[in-house]
This record gives structure tokens, C-alpha cells and sequence, in this order.
């Protein structure tokens, strides 16, 4: 989806993804491109959020070892082939230590899945929010056919989430759809819960040899 400052404005819960995302840099000079390549870089490596900006230059975030494990659930999820089949609004859980790259690798997905599906990340949880997501699901597309929306929520609050699930399942009433929304849940741990859901993935502090060996290289470039 070619996403327009017009739907973006209107969608004000979320912040859209869209295929065009990052697109226009290309047609900048090479100068130019590459003092954006290099400032958004150093913002990320000083700290600041990832932007897709990040994404959209090859080798500034690390892909972490988890990415394999994750990349298939969250298709699986989208093409409804999880375990919760009658269930219209799929979970995907995130359970990430603090400071260990959750949201990071949350919104690689989001990156990754840009061309196929629609996606997005939740800013607020209102009850305006499920029905921005039914907005963009349906927007220029048959109803019926729609893909459903990748949709990243990011927080710690486990009953803003099951009141976005549940409003979402009310609005995925009104469609003959297997899966009308996908939810990829990053939420912040210590620990893993007792008490799990069926997907899920645990990110952890720690990097493996091979992540160190990726930043040792690849931020020496900036």
C-alpha cells in the first residue's frame, strides 16, 4: 500500500507502514543520501529509536538470532496457520528484557512484511484505534478480500491490549474473514510469565557470539 500524507493524518492512532516507505531517499543525490545514511545512523547508535530510515540502509541493525524463529510464526499467524484458527485476530507475543532490541526487532517484521501486507504501529489505545485498523484494512480494497493489517503494539499494559483485542474482534465481526488483524505484541519482562500464550518468542539481554561479531564489524563503519 502507497501510503499518502491524506490516510496518515486521518489514521492518527497509528503510525502506517507503508510499501513507499523510505522510497523517495533514492532519487536524492548521492551526497545527500549518504549524509542521511550516516546521520540516522549515528542518532540510532547514540541511542535514539530505530526509524525505518535505519531499515531502509543495509547493514545499520543487527538481525537477531531470534529473527528465524520469529519470521515464520508471524507469516504463519498472517496466513492463518496457527493454532487459534476460528479466532479472526491472531497474537503473536515479543517478551523482551529491557534494553535487549524488543521493539527493534518487532518493527524489522513490520519492515520485512511491508510489500505484502499493510501494517502499523499502535501510538494510542482508544476506542477509536480498532476502527482505524479496520480503516486502513479496508481502504481502497473489497472488504471481503482484504489482506489482514500487521499491527505492532508496543507496551507494557496487558489490559490496553485486551481491550484493543477485544474491539478488534468486535469490528472482525462485520467480515467473512479468516484472520482480519494480526497483533505482534511487544511486551517487556524480567521474566518469562508463567502463564504463556502459544506464540511467543523471549528476547534476551544477551548477544550471542555472532551478534557481537556483527556490531564489532558493522559499527565500525560509522
Amino acid at each position: 500500500m502507497h501510503t499518502s500524507s491524506k490516510i496518515k493524518n486521518e489514521l492518527s492512532e497509528l503510525e502506517i507502514l507503508g510499501c513507499n516507505e523510505c522510497s523517495d531517499i533514492q532519487y536524492l543525490p548521492e551526497n545527500k543520501r549518504k549524509e542521511i545514511e550516516r546521520q540516522v545512523a549515528e542518532d540510532y547508535y547514540r541511542g535514539e529509536m530505530v526509524s525505518w530510515s535505519n531499515f531502509n540502509f543495509s547493514k545499520q541493525v543487527l538481525e537477531r538470532d531470534i529473527h528465524p524463529e520469529l519470521s515464520p510464526i508471524v507469516v504463519a499467524a498472517l496466513e492463518g496457520l496457527i493454532d487459534d484458527k476460528d479466532d479472526p485476530i491472531k497474537r503473536v507475543t515479543i517478551y523482551h528484557q529491557p534494553g535487549s532490541g524488543g521493539s527493534t526487532t518487532a518493527r524489522q517484521i513490520l519492515w520485512n512484511s511491508r510489500m505484502m501486507y499493510r501494517c502499523c504501529v499502535v501510538k494510542n489505545i482508544t476506542k477509536q484505534t480498532s476502527e482505524q485498523i479496520c480503516r486502513l484494512r479496508n481502504y481502497e480494497e473489497n472488504h471481503e478480500d482484504a489482506k489482514p493489517v500487521l499491527t505492532l503494539v508496543d507496551t507494557f499494559d496487558e489490559k490496553l491490549v485486551k481491550q484493543l483485542y477485544d474491539d478488534l474482534e468486535s469490528e472482525s465481526h462485520k467480515y467473512s474473514c479468516d484472520v482480519f488483524c494480526v497483533l505482534l505484541i511487544c511486551m517487556r519482562v524480567s521474566e518469562l510469565p508463567l502463564e504463556k500464550p502459544n506464540n511467543y518468542v523471549m528476547l534476551q539481554q544477551n548477544l550471542s557470539n555472532n551478534e557481537h561479531d556483527w556490531f564489532k564489524k558493522n559499527i565500525r563503519i560509522y
